[in-house]
């Protein structure tokens, strides 16, 4: 493939190439949601293989919305020493990394947060939900606004690259872009221009943040709706 093995710049970077390692959940975490050994060696085998680019995988912004028990985590400061622990072991191998934040929303279970899940609107997600979800007020909304913008702060802090905005797969994000998921009659509503709000204005909130650090840029991995199955 032409320019497969060739350099790519990107904002302060360059990739040594145009192979990347997409974020793909190993769910080996310990049951804080932080790094453990298994991590370093997954990522540090890839990156010695020689990818240009490593996204870590998934990190839950909020206990509430993690989707594994042995999801990574990027929730909380505890977890900033071993996630630089592995941004450190990654780029020693000239590989570009960067970590993927996400809130699983309705695809949640009480069983994993020790709560009721939580969503753009109330009931059970379809597909992806197995129990009801309780609808997310625009109180609600604020905060977890608020988690995400620390959890980008955490990678930043961390030594990651860039970070990725998790909007697919029926996650949170992704429940506010689909019909299917977000029935809201508000301005974060299922019309297309209201339910593009939310994500939006957490994008952006995470971009100036990055704008004001040269050291880090930001993008986002977006579906624009839950598929039926």
């Amino acid at each position: 493939m032409p320019g497969l093995f060739s350099p790519l710049p990107v904002k302060h970077f360059t990739l040594r190439n145009r192979i990347v390692l997409p974020p793909m959940a190993s769910d080996t975490a310990d049951d804080s949601g932080r790094v453990t050994e298994a991590h370093i060696r997954h990522y540090v085998q890839r990156a010695a293989a020689g990818v240009g680019m490593v996204i870590v995988e998934h990190c839950y912004v909020r206990r509430d919305g993690r989707y594994n028990p042995r999801q990574l985590g990027i929730h909380d400061d505890s977890v900033i020493p071993g996630l630089a622990q592995l941004a450190r072991a990654v780029k020693a191998y000239d590989a570009v990394v960067g970590v993927q934040i996400a809130h699983a929303g309705g695809r949640a279970s009480s069983k994993t947060i020790g709560g009721q899940p939580v969503a753009p609107s109330e009931g059970v997600l379809s597909p992806g939900g197995s129990e009801p979800a309780r609808a997310l007020t625009l109180a609600d909304l604020d905060a977890l606004e608020e988690a995400y913008v620390a959890a980008a702060r955490r990678a930043v802090e961390a030594g990651f690259d860039f970070v990725e905005l998790h909007g697919a797969h029926c996650f949170l994000l992704c429940e506010f872009l689909s019909p299917l998921a977000n029935r809201r009659m508000d301005a974060m509503g299922a019309a297309w221009r209201t339910a593009c709000a939310f994500p939006c204005a957490w994008y952006k909130r995470c971009g100036v943040y990055f704008q004001r650090r040269s050291c880090c840029c930001i993008g986002c991995r977006a579906a624009t709706s839950c598929q039926v199955a």
